[in-house]
């Protein structure tokens, strides 16, 4: 049995089930209703028909009991919108997204497909800059092996002109 509330209005954490199924329903009639056809967020009914705060709703709407009319809501208050308002594009698919959680998934879905294109042509790019065409490694082989081979011929003639013994392993 649930605390009893020593003054104030009711928690809606101690709301019973059917006192918050009787919400849900209301919602919906409320939204059906013609005269709320320019809904735009379902803060007017919470808040302004029902005195309910923002966090009361955020409570109530996490009630597994509520949760399916909370949804339908959205749906609806979404395909309100459409029909009766003119969304500027720049707040639309944002504003949208909201109502409509398959809008929202869709939208995260082309994002992440974009984010995994950059980093795969970013790392293509990378790669390609990491690895030289192969002519310029036989180039640079070639530029390589002819320094140690002045090298060697340098330390050979100074050997000789100090009178140093040339050592039999050395290439």
């Amino acid at each position: 049995m649930p605390k009893k509330n020593k003054g104030g209005r009711p928690r809606l954490a101690e709301w019973p089930e059917n006192k918050t199924v009787a919400l849900g329903e209301e919602l919906l009639g409320w939204l059906r209703r013609k005269e709320n056809a320019d809904v735009v967020h379902l803060s007017e009914f919470y808040s302004g028909l029902k005195d309910i705060s923002r966090s009361q709703w955020h409570t109530l709407r996490q009630r597994p009991e509520f949760l399916h009319y909370y949804e339908m809501a959205l749906e609806m208050v979404g395909c309100l919108i459409i029909r009766n308002k003119d969304i500027p594009t720049a707040y639309g698919s944002r504003f949208l997204a909201i109502y409509f959680k398959d809008l929202r998934e869709h939208e995260r879905e082309i994002k992440r497909e974009e984010i995994e294109m950059t980093a795969k042509v970013k790392l293509d790019a990378e790669t390609a800059r990491s690895i030289p065409p192969n002519d310029e490694i036989n180039e640079k082989e070639r530029i390589y092996t002819d320094k140690i081979g002045a090298l060697l011929d340098e330390n050979q003639r100074l050997r000789e002109q100090l009178g140093v013994p040339i050592e039999q392993n050395m290439a």
